[in-house]
């Protein structure tokens, strides 16, 4: 059983398209809460008359208000999520808001179909969700309000700045606040009850570093085609320093002219590129392949953010190797991903995105987590790794900055999609 405690503000007006769109999500959102109990001592008139099924209605709910401290006693989650339902009512709502408003409702949606399958028909959650508005003096509010007090566990806010205004606001270090989306590498934020559930760069680096390594054979060479853009730069510089600390030669070169001219016919050509830029993936994809005509082989390492180029559109790109980095394992046609799907579109009228499936696992992790150990829960972080429908947990821990999730998978461009290898 899930208590559900909406703490979000009415909604008023719809300013144009846009506020239309936002407006009807939210409605959407408010129907498929369930009704809070109230917490209150109820006024028991005692009356001795034969009560009517209002009577027992009313009765049985002032049972569960009577009991309901107890019964959630550690058990308390509060759920911070950029909703801005403070800009439904003015004129300022943009495309972008939307998007965000879409983003806080899908991971709620997720999040609360995983917390009712941990609890189950045994275990008792008080769920708190509250609109952080993507404000940091909202979150710096919020990390002190009465509405916290009792949280055995906090997840959210969603934004960087958000998550820094709250964790440098909260003073009860010895609940545990997740981060539940933001890729930002931990250290950054310096708190050290924060718990990261998405991989840093960095984690998927050292990833991609380990299998250079692994797959590298004699007669190999790795040859890393730098094109000076932002994402080169950002991915490349720190994935060259940790092949250069694994002792691992490499060439690196700035054009495709430069890297025909250092091609070896001896082994695999291990091609790394960092860039984003889809017409010079898609263009080096073609050189590669008439090359292979040469008698090359080649196997290219990409940034994880390949995972959304569509390359169906370019020939023979199976048998180049394409390999990415992961947080996700999910299958697009896995019966586990379709029974989801159904429920989630069954409950909430609209087809799940990315952040329902990570919702849905942080809820399920966490629910597990504190049904069976209580307010015991953080100690068990370290000790229990975790395989979801979208996302994997593996944790370490920095008493500067908290638990930090370096759970990746490698992804092969096979058949029209990206699958595990």
């Amino acid at each position: 059983m899930i208590l559900v405690q909406n703490l979000l503000q009415q909604l008023s007006g719809n300013k144009g398209k846009l506020s239309v769109a936002l407006a009807s999500s939210l409605v959407l959102f408010s129907c498929s809460v369930k009704q809070p109990t109230v917490l209150k001592s109820p006024d028991y008139s005692g009356k001795t008359e034969q009560p009517s099924d209002k009577d027992r209605d009313e009765e049985k709910e002032k049972e569960v208000s009577e009991n309901a401290v107890e019964k959630y006693a550690g058990k308390n989650i509060a759920l911070l999520l950029p909703f801005q339902l403070n800009k439904v009512a003015s004129d300022q709502i943009e495309e972008e808001d939307v998007k965000r408003s879409a983003m806080a409702l899908d991971f709620y949606q997720g999040f609360q179909l995983g917390l009712e399958e941990a609890a189950g028909k045994k275990d008792n959650f008080q769920l708190r969700v509250l609109d952080s508005e993507d404000q940091e003096h909202t979150n710096a509010k919020l990390a002190i309000s009465k509405d916290l007090e009792d949280a055995a566990l906090v997840i959210g806010p969603v934004y960087p700045n958000e998550i820094k205004a709250f964790g440098n606001s909260s003073s009860n270090r010895s609940v545990l606040q997740v981060n539940p989306l933001a890729a930002t590498m931990p250290r950054e934020f310096g708190l050290p009850n924060l718990v990261s559930l998405t991989p840093s760069i960095e984690v998927h680096q050292h990833a991609m570093a380990r299998l250079l390594h692994e797959n590298q054979r004699l007669g190999d060479q790795i040859l890393v085609l730098n094109n000076n853009d932002s994402d080169s730069k950002q991915w490349l510089t720190r994935l060259t320093d940790m092949l250069r600390d694994d002792e691992l030669e490499y060439r690196e070169v700035n054009s495709a002219n430069q890297l025909e001219d250092v091609l070896e016919l001896s082994g695999i050509n291990h091609i790394v590129l960092g860039t984003n830029n889809r017409f010079l993936v898609s263009t080096l994809i073609q050189n590669l392949n008439e090359w292979k005509e040469k008698g090359y082989e080649f196997r290219i390492y990409g940034h994880p953010m390949w995972s959304r180029f569509d390359f169906s559109s370019l020939d023979d790109v199976d048998g180049l190797q394409v390999t990415i980095t992961s947080e996700s394992h999910l299958p697009r046609n896995s019966m586990a991903k379709s029974r989801f799907d159904r429920k989630y579109e069954d409950t909430f009228l609209v087809r799940p995105s990315d952040n329902s499936y990570k919702g849905y696992d942080a809820g399920k992790y966490f629910g597990e987590l504190l049904a069976k150990h209580g307010a015991n829960y953080p100690d068990e972080l370290l000790e229990r790794s975790f395989k979801g429908l979208f996302s994997s947990y593996e944790f370490d821990y920095n008493p500067e900055w908290g638990f930090s999730n370096h759970s990746v998978v490698y992804k092969v461009f096979s058949r029209g999609e990206f699958t595990i290898q």
